[in-house]
């Protein structure tokens, strides 16, 4: 899972860490804090995923991170308005668009 985060295939990584979230709910001190984990895990990669390009083509992203369109926008509205992501969201043509100064979304 690790090596394939740090290669950037974020959906294999996503998909290993799903695949071992029943074992790690099994361990009491780390279940409580296993979806917020998780969560954060994503998030660091959607982040990653955006920090070489000026614009990124949705469409193309939900098929990386193994989700839809929809909820790959909705989850980046999060990161922007929490300030992880200085960008904007073209949602006409799902495109994150990374050339503005402050988050705007459209």
């Amino acid at each position: 899972m690790i090596f394939s985060f740090h290669e950037s295939k974020y959906g294999q990584c996503l998909s290993l860490l799903e695949d071992m979230r029943e074992n790690l709910l099994l361990d009491l001190h780390l279940a409580p804090h296993v979806r917020h984990l998780c969560s954060l895990i994503r998030n660091r990669g959607l982040v990653q995923y955006f920090s070489p390009y000026l614009s990124a083509d949705m469409k193309l992203m939900a098929g990386c991170f193994n989700t839809s369109v929809v909820a790959l926008e909705e989850e980046l509205m999060g990161l922007i308005l929490d300030g992880q992501v200085q960008a904007r969201i073209d949602s006409h043509n799902k495109v994150r668009d990374n050339n503005c100064t402050c988050p705007i979304l459209h």
